[in-house]
């Protein structure tokens, strides 16, 4: 089963929060990544993203970068250690 999204650098399309109904997201956990100087999808759209998920009843942690459309280093190192965070966290709910 699917537990978490890493999203660096994108956006849900507006399309997809129209036309479908989403499923119950409550056991998932989201890390949504943005630069602050992104001119493609700028810290407005993830916090759209954000506020989407939330909504939705999923956790989600958002957090911008001094970058543009890019991943920098802080952000490769935050991505490994939420997703450690998150493995660990799994194998105690399915002991």
């Amino acid at each position: 089963m699917l537990r978490g999204i890493v999203s660096m650098n994108g956006y849900v399309p507006s399309f997809m929060k129209e036309r479908y109904q989403v499923k119950p997201v409550t056991y998932l956990s989201v890390f949504l990544t943005d630069g602050e100087l992104d001119p493609i999808f700028p810290p407005k759209v993830g916090q759209q993203n954000y506020e989407f998920f939330k909504e939705e009843g999923a956790y989600v942690l958002y957090k911008t970068y001094e970058t543009e459309h890019e991943i920098g280093e802080e952000n490769k190192l935050d991505v490994v250690e939420w997703l450690l965070s998150n493995y660990q966290s799994s194998q105690l709910l399915n002991k």
